[in-house]
């Protein structure tokens, strides 16, 4: 290999590898100030129709959030009612002979 092959694969490399990492800074909302040659983070558009959305969605989200927790709680208050009645009525069962005995005769 020649060196004017080298010097041609030298700036093809060079030239491959900067629009490489502009597309990578594009892509994560970044972008090149031709001046200075840097890099400056881009402000999101602000449109007020977009952020009624989100308001709405987030909105809808702690709803439904809300309605998982309290059916997991209710659930939950509800299994350990019955876990309480079992065992009063286990109790119970114990306590109570089903035969008669002397006293209770």
């Amino acid at each position: 290999m020649g060196v004017f092959e080298m010097i041609v694969g030298v700036v093809l490399i060079g030239t491959a590898a900067s629009i490489i990492n502009r597309w990578i800074a594009a892509k994560h909302g970044y972008e090149y100030e031709d001046e200075t040659d840097t890099m400056k983070k881009i402000a999101p558009v602000e449109d007020p129709a977009t952020e009624k959305r989100i308001q709405a969605l987030e909105k809808r989200v702690r709803v439904l959030e809300r309605i998982a927790t309290d059916e997991g709680a209710r659930l939950a208050s509800e299994i350990e009612a019955l876990q309480d009645a079992r065992e009063d009525d286990l109790s119970d069962a114990l306590s109570t002979p089903r035969f008669k005995t002397r006293e209770t005769s």
